[in-house]
């Protein structure tokens, strides 16, 4: 009996020996994720500014979708709503999709600032909520 199981115990650390083995060199073969540098370049949006700026479109595109409940030409209020957001930051769209462009360049650092802007949005909804 002790037999059949030291055999079972010496299988198994084969076994784990092995599937650390494969998943070490699967970890160490794997490509670098590039870092997102401290500062951002020229004509790029601070990452601070984004969080902000982006936690704003998406609350613009939640109030185009509920005037389109109510109106046919859902664009021309999309249009005008994420105009005011980026009116309220002083940029333009084109900063804005360089900027969004820069920074899915470093996919470690926009799943944070998607975690971030997903956080301000909870802060928000929950502000509301206690209104």
């Amino acid at each position: 009996m002790n037999q059949k199981r030291n055999n079972r115990k010496s299988l198994f650390n084969i076994h784990l020996f092995f599937a650390v083995l494969i998943t070490g060199g699967m970890v160490a073969c794997a490509p670098k994720q590039p870092t997102l540098p401290e500062q951002a370049p020229e004509g790029i949006i601070s990452r601070d500014s984004m969080v902000m700026i982006m936690t704003d479109c998406f609350i613009a595109e939640g109030a185009s979708k509920q005037v389109q409940v109510q109106h046919k030409n859902v664009l021309l209020h999309a249009n005008v709503f994420f105009t005011k957001v980026f009116e309220k930051y002083d940029i333009t769209y084109q900063e804005y999709k360089k900027s969004l462009e820069y920074y899915h360049q470093y996919p470690r650092a926009v799943d944070a600032l998607y975690d971030d802007v997903l956080q301000q949005l909870s802060e928000k909804e929950a502000e509301v909520k206690t209104r």
